[in-house]
């Protein structure tokens, strides 16, 4: 199964590949595994190995948009040229929660922070056979 959700991950880098490789920032991907049997969201921040991240951070909302928990997150190499963190959220949390990445150091005048609603991103969902990005409800 977790090999399933990181093959549509893989499918949804393929489709923003280019505009992620020429900025070199984070970016998240969601997968729709909400009618699964696990009935959960598969999230994974991907992140080019040259740039230093100092945080990742995940702040928990309901629906409701009230927090409900926090989280640090730590990354792994899953190429030469990319790490990334990965996450589980229900349909509760996925819809509000907020993903922030720091990246380069606070004396670097290259250092921001970057924002992510994971569900103002679109969702990679397999629907018939055929890979599809979908709005999260």
């Amino acid at each position: 199964m977790f090999l399933a959700a990181a093959s549509l991950v893989v499918a949804a880098a393929i489709l923003q590949w280019s505009a992620f490789a020429e900025e070199k920032l984070p970016k998240l991907y969601v997968v729709d595994r909400s009618v699964g049997k696990d009935d959960l969201y598969y999230c994974s921040v991907n992140i080019p190995s040259d740039v230093p991240v100092e945080t990742i951070g995940l702040i928990l909302k309901d629906r409701q948009d009230k927090k409900v928990g926090e989280a640090l997150l730590g990354t792994i190499d899953t190429s030469a040229t990319e790490k990334m963190a990965t996450f589980f959220l229900n349909h509760e949390l996925v819809k509000r929660s907020v993903v922030i990445v720091a990246i380069y150091p606070l004396d670097d005048d290259r250092h921001k922070q970057i924002k992510f609603i994971v569900g103002d991103e679109p969702a990679v969902l397999k629907k018939d056979g055929k890979t599809v990005q979908v709005k999260i409800e």
